[in-house]
């Protein structure tokens, strides 16, 4: 088994090019898709999201298909079932990252924020936050709280580890 090769900048500008060409029934087909191959992944976004908004939640849906769209299009030759019982283990971890996030942004902690270049997809983490600080600049997308942000990043970087982990190479 090969060593797992991070998503390339070019993966993601492709994948974005396509599912941005893509209109209503596609989108939707690419929605069942996702879920039909990862029903675990999808239970878990749908279940994470389930107390935000409910002009969020359709954002979190579209962003985790985006995300899995991005890994069905990189290196990996195969994404296998993710296993819902390493969630909480990804989970965990993210829930630390975002209270790391939030400790640096109060200046008399002394905390620095965490490197997120350091991530295992650091491309398609950055393709998220980005996705997540815009989304409030057109008229149909939500303006997320803080609050809203920071959950939604929680949740993406778990689809983000979660995929990586049943990625084969």
């Amino acid at each position: 088994m090969a060593a797992p090769t991070p998503i390339s900048r070019a993966v993601v500008a492709a994948t974005l090019y396509r599912v941005a060409q893509a209109e209503g029934e596609a989108v939707q087909e690419l929605l069942d898709q996702w879920i039909s191959e990862q029903e675990e992944l999808a239970a878990f976004v749908l279940g994470a999201t389930g107390e935000l908004r409910e002009e969020v939640r359709p954002l979190a849906l579209y962003l985790a298909t985006v995300v899995f769209e991005i890994f069905r299009s990189g290196p990996a030759v195969e994404i296998q079932h993710v296993d819902g019982a390493r969630f909480d283990l990804f989970l965990r971890a993210n829930q630390q990252m975002v209270q790391r996030v939030v400790a640096s942004m109060n200046a008399t902690t002394g905390v620095e924020p965490p490197d997120l270049a350091t991530a295992s997809e650091p491309v398609v983490l950055q393709y998220v936050a980005e996705a997540l600080t815009e989304e409030g600049s057109d008229a149909t997308s939500p303006e997320l709280t803080g609050g809203e942000f920071l959950h939604l990043l929680m949740v993406l970087k778990t689809v983000v580890d979660a995929l990586h982990d049943a990625s084969v190479y």
